[in-house]
């Protein structure tokens, strides 16, 4: 019953959409600790802080590297993104077990490849879906600091927002749980009209990390009254609209 279960909460969590780049125009790639092969761009300009990605569920890189390419010249950082597995041009299935192992090989990678230390060289950054892998990894190590857009709380919490129960959170996506255990200083940042994950999600994660001086919550809104309704994960936020909030919270990790 238990693998069955997970299987339906993998199927329904994760859309992992046809690979929009090609594996030609990958230049680095990284195995997990499930023998799964990762593509990942590294956009290297040499500033002091790097940027770990983890992208949303129907996205993959090739959706992504345009906004970040751009984003590392208004931050003023160096970017690593990193696929998922079954996403893209990446080997094995999608699940949250493979997700949590594909950061952990993404992070391992800039440590002990590149010598960055988590808590003065690198920022994590998740968006929805990744917003999983960023709380995993926060739960576990001390980073400069951790930027969460449109973060599920648990899986629970999305499909009933009003019943926050921890026996029910620590089921599947138990982000709440593990940034209790994070040290780092975090920026939250969601939309108010979040048809996909409510606000009050948001609300809940900046709760569970405030013990450890997280940043301010910053709360999104859609500028056309019909994308209003549809601003999950900023979707309808132009990079220049959405580095401001990025920034700020840059500059506050100085």
């Amino acid at each position: 019953m238990g693998n069955f279960a997970s299987s339906t909460v993998n199927q329904m969590a994760f859309c992992p959409p046809p690979a929009t780049y090609r594996k030609e125009d990958v230049n680095m790639w990284l195995d997990n600790d499930k023998g799964n092969r990762l593509p990942a761009f590294h956009i290297r300009k040499g500033h002091p802080l790097t940027i770990l990605v983890s992208h949303a569920n129907a996205e993959d890189l090739g959706i992504v590297l345009g906004f970040w390419s751009y984003m590392s010249d208004a931050l003023q950082v160096d970017v690593f993104a990193y696929e998922y597995s079954g996403y893209g041009h990446s080997t094995g299935t999608p699940s949250e077990d493979n997700m949590y192992s594909d950061a952990r090989a993404a992070l391992q990678l800039l440590v002990d490849g590149f010598k960055l230390k988590p808590e003065r060289d690198i920022v994590l950054y998740g968006k929805s879906i990744g917003t999983c892998p960023t709380s995993y990894l926060a739960g576990r190590h001390r980073f400069r600091g951790v930027m969460l857009v449109s973060g599920l709380a648990s899986g629970s919490r999305v499909l009933f927002p009003t019943t926050k129960l921890y026996p029910l959170d620590i089921l599947y996506f138990n982000n709440i749980g593990r940034l209790a255990a994070s040290k780092s200083p975090h920026q939250i940042i969601h939309g108010t009209h979040d048809e996909v994950i409510p606000l009050s999600n948001g609300h809940d994660l900046h709760a569970a990390a405030s013990k450890y001086h997280p940043l301010p919550v910053s709360q999104a809104r859609a500028r056309a009254p019909a994308a209003r309704q549809r601003n999950h994960a900023h979707a309808a936020c132009s990079p220049r609209r959405f580095a401001p909030p990025c920034c700020a919270c840059v500059a506050r990790l100085d």
